[in-house]
């Protein structure tokens, strides 16, 4: 079965080159099992744009290490700390605050779908 490390140089994200943003991610059966780190905080809502009504189709499930991360929702937002576990549902956008460090788990197909529009969207400069 495979492994990733918080700190493994191999298997470096590359879906999106930001600004302050460093994260290491793998595939396994049928997850992408991810460590974000954002020093610099980003609202990903433009980002998101193109997805289904604009919001994130996905599943996902994690745990803040360090920092905030906000999911923003049309009923309302979801607040995450560090030390909180999180489930979230689709129908969000996320914004992560400065110095924010997580591990996430989310669907590859999913994980693919978000992958393109952000890639997109951050080539065009849409922020």
């Amino acid at each position: 079965m495979p492994k990733i490390a918080r700190d493994d140089q191999t298997n470096v994200a590359h879906y999106a080159r930001m600004p302050g943003y460093e994260g290491r991610q793998i595939e396994a059966d049928g997850y992408i099992v991810a460590f974000e780190k954002y020093e610099t905080g980003v609202d990903f809502t433009p980002l998101y744009r193109g997805l289904p009504d604009d919001l994130c189709p996905g599943h996902h499930w994690g745990y803040v290490i360090s920092g905030r991360l906000t999911m923003h929702r049309p009923e309302g937002d979801e607040v995450y700390s560090a030390g909180d576990a999180f489930v979230i549902t689709p129908g969000h956008t996320p914004e992560v605050g400065d110095n924010t460090e997580f591990v996430e788990f989310t669907t590859t197909d999913v994980v693919a779908r978000i992958t393109e529009v952000v890639r997109r969207n951050v080539q065009s400069d849409v922020t």
